[in-house]
């Protein structure tokens, strides 16, 4: 319920609500077409990257042969300071199929 009032009023901020707020299904093209309004989206830094993958290495969330947390936070703390744009190089040539599933 919180979220939801959340999003009115981010909704209400940026312009106006979508006609079909209290819809429970989309069936109509005109229903679920919000670009008229406005586009949202999300994007990540580079830090904020770095530590989602730091964090699911901590909570075991990765693959027996990904790099271990310590391995992880090792470079990006002490080697790359902080850097998220250049942990994410590292890991990207050093280990692709982890990058890949995260980028």
């Amino acid at each position: 319920m919180a979220l939801q009032y959340s999003f009115e009023i981010i909704l209400l901020v940026l312009g106006r609500l979508p006609n079909n707020w209290e819809s429970r299904r989309a069936h109509h093209v005109h229903i679920t077409d919000l670009g008229l309004y406005r586009t949202l989206c999300y994007c990540r830094s580079a830090k904020q990257r770095a530590r989602q993958i730091t964090d699911a290495a901590y909570y075991n969330h990765l693959k027996q042969d990904d790099p271990r947390f310590d391995t992880l936070i090792d470079k990006l703390r002490y080697e790359f300071h902080d850097d998220g744009d250049k942990f994410l190089t590292w890991l990207q040539s050093e280990h692709k199929d982890l990058y890949d599933r995260f980028y």
